[in-house]
């Protein structure tokens, strides 16, 4: 009886050492892992410190707030050749568009090329976070070459200044499925997204002596003509395309001339009206020229999409609400959001 004792008191005091020293062992590598984890966060705390920090607006949305997401980026475009570290704090964005998600890749996209630095900070939002993981937004910035089926949301990004019908037809295919179920083709989408991207490519720089004029980020953007941000919800998808090049008004300008526009209107927006109808001929001056700008209305017009919405220079033209108006601050390029949804079949 006594050794059953013995041995049972010498079983519970070997229990109870094993367990202190499985106890010291996890208390041990909780302090080895926060002591690591405290010197990453002092480290990336000294490179912000080092950057030059920019803060992501707290509501970044064209529709929304665009004098001030517009000034943002033309803020970014202004430090783009600096060879400091750019830092994109965007911990206290509360709302941010697909829009101002593609203008931010454009300029990182700038960077990135010409080897320049630029990182950021996930939002503390976690709806915001969401969003920007799924757009694809996280995919471009590490260079990855997403495939589209591994995404029903992604954001294309044209390095070759071409048309690609193929990869179009995709799109439209994959638009479709989320909308009726089934993959099929709508020659309509199809071919204003093909207009959207000949424009970008024909029409969205100067070209001869003009190019001695261009900013570096227009002459960067030669070589990269546009990005598109293609976003699925239910039954509805919703596209943005950024041109590039110089802005509408400034190529019409460059062809024909602020006097000849100001004879037209005074006001910028109703100009762009006219293009947008089709009475401004477009820069080329041939006869089967100048058609580009009128399809994207028509579409609309003729409800092939549901939403259309322009940004160019200092216009904004919200064909949905039917509210045209000029900005105070300049807007470098073309952006479009449209939609389409069961109601355009």
């Amino acid at each position: 009886m006594k050794k059953k004792r013995a041995s049972l008191f010498f079983l519970k005091r070997r229990f109870i050492k094993i367990q202190k020293k499985k106890d010291f062992r996890k208390k041990y590598l909780r302090i080895k892992n926060s002591s690591r984890l405290s010197q990453a966060q002092i480290q990336f705390s000294k490179r912000i410190k080092k950057s030059i920090c920019k803060p992501l607006p707290e509501f970044s949305s064209f529709r929304e707030k665009p004098e001030i997401l517009i000034n943002y980026i033309n803020d970014l475009q202004l430090n783009i050749n600096n060879r400091k570290e750019i830092y994109i704090n965007m911990k206290n964005v509360k709302s941010i568009s697909q829009g101002a998600i593609i203008s931010i890749l454009s300029i990182i996209n700038q960077r990135n090329d010409n080897n320049l630095p630029i990182f950021g900070s996930i939002p503390k939002n976690n709806k915001v976070a969401k969003i920007l993981e799924s757009s694809g937004f996280y995919n471009s910035l590490k260079g990855n070459d997403v495939g589209y089926n591994q995404s029903p949301n992604i954001i294309l990004n044209n390095r070759h200044s071409q048309v690609d019908p193929v990869l179009c037809d995709e799109i439209v295919q994959k638009a479709m499925q989320t909308i009726c179920g089934v993959k099929k083709r709508n020659s309509k989408l199809y071919g204003l997204i093909m207009e959207m991207m000949a424009n970008s490519i024909n029409h969205g720089y100067p070209k001869g002596n003009n190019l001695l004029n261009l900013t570096f980020r227009s002459a960067w953007f030669i070589k990269k003509s546009w990005l598109l941000s293609i976003s699925h919800q239910k039954e509805k998808v919703t596209f943005v395309f950024l041109d590039y090049g110089v802005g509408i008004l400034e190529t019409i300008k460059l062809k024909l001339g602020q006097k000849v526009l100001n004879s037209i209107s005074p006001r910028n927006e109703k100009i762009l009206l006219q293009v947008f109808n089709g009475k401004i001929g477009s820069r080329t001056g041939l006869p089967f020229r100048g058609k580009g700008l009128p399809k994207i209305y028509t579409s609309f017009q003729q409800n092939y999409i549901s939403d259309l919405f322009v940004l160019t220079n200092n216009v904004i033209l919200d064909y949905k609400n039917q509210n045209f108006y000029k900005l105070k601050s300049d807007f470098n390029g073309t952006l479009y959001i449209f939609e389409i949804d069961k109601t355009c079949l």
